[in-house]
């Protein structure tokens, strides 16, 4: 294996740890790599220069670097720079939904609804409909409250006036308190 000096190289760490994910059963990681038996190509294994020459310099510091068949191996014609985003939505564990003939990423889908991704994946988990899984808003997302002339959601005018979600929707829900008391009364210390 050759190194000639290049081990001061900004991608030279991306090299090493590409190859431990590969090769290093004690690597944390080695279980979604090497373990599942994803290998690094000989002349990038053997060479970080051929890496080097192949994949060319990060297009920037967010890019990572990423396989497009997340089952092939590191090899140049596998291989690519991505960015976190995009590299969210290559990962393994994503699944496709398809709206109205449109696939996307559950990611893209959270991205463009304002449904939080976890929220989606649970209510794909539990059988809901694409559609709905995507695109339905819960009933604390919904609502909104008007103060001073504008529309908030129930969190966001909470934690503008200093105070927990759950404290407001206490105080104004279920003690059914003025608006301007459950925004404004101080909260109590507990002893």
């Amino acid at each position: 294996m050759e190194m000639h000096g290049k081990t001061n190289h900004p991608l030279y760490q991306t090299w090493v740890s590409m190859r431990k994910r590969c090769r290093w059963t004690g690597h944390h990681a080695y279980h979604n790599y090497g373990g599942r038996g994803i290998e690094v190509c000989t002349r990038w294994d053997e060479s970080f220069t051929a890496f080097l020459e192949d994949m060319g310099e990060k297009p920037s510091p967010s890019h990572s670097l990423d396989r497009i068949d997340n089952s092939g191996n590191y090899s140049p014609e596998n291989c690519k720079w991505v960015t976190w985003k995009e590299q969210q939505n290559n990962r393994r564990d994503n699944i496709a939904l398809e709206i109205d003939g449109e696939f996307k990423s559950i990611p893209e889908w959270a991205r463009e609804s304002g449904v939080a991704e976890v929220t989606i994946r649970n209510r794909i988990r539990l059988g809901w409909p694409p559609k709905e899984a995507v695109f339905k808003q819960s009933s604390h997302e919904k609502a909104k409250i008007i103060w001073n002339g504008e529309k908030w959601g129930v969190s966001e005018l909470a934690r503008k006036h200093g105070l927990h979600p759950n404290t407001f929707r206490r105080r104004y829900y279920l003690q059914r308190w003025s608006l301007e008391r459950a925004l404004t009364e101080p909260v109590r210390k507990r002893q």
